[in-house]
């Protein structure tokens, strides 16, 4: 079994901000994620597409199916690439993710500890992220 690990966009060592936002010592990339929000984009979206490039290359270099493993925020991107490209993966599995976008919203006194790297604007009208991954 051959094993990719990426820096998907906003990890790794580029992927560190300079500047700590709104207290978001947990999420380094929270500045850059604010900046996508203000253009009407999501780090989600930015980094599911960064992972069906590499499913897609992966597939042209070796073949078959991939099996998608994503943690942390990443995790979201993971379910949202695994659904936009099925074919492509074999299975998906996240661990230490963010809460679903419907318990953050009705959990009474939650914390305001969720970030926008975490979300795509306006999306929750239509499903939650957890509701893209198999048997959620």
């Amino acid at each position: 079994e051959r094993v990719l690990v990426a820096d998907v966009f906003g990890t790794g060592d580029i992927g560190k901000g300079l500047h700590i936002f709104y207290r978001a010592e947990d999420t380094p990339e929270e500045g850059t994620a604010i900046m996508l929000y203000l253009l009407g984009e999501s780090m989600v979206g930015r980094r599911a597409s960064d992972i069906l490039l590499l499913a897609d290359w992966l597939r042209g270099r070796f073949g078959g199916k991939v099996r998608l493993v994503a943690r942390d925020s990443v995790a979201i991107a993971a379910a949202h690439a695994f659904a936009a490209g099925r074919a492509a993966f074999d299975s998906v599995s996240v661990a230490d993710a963010p809460l679903s976008w419907t318990a953050y919203v009705m959990a009474p006194g939650q914390p305001s500890t969720y970030r926008y790297a975490y979300c795509v604007n306006g999306a929750l009208t239509e499903y939650d992220w957890t509701d893209l991954l198999p048997g959620m």
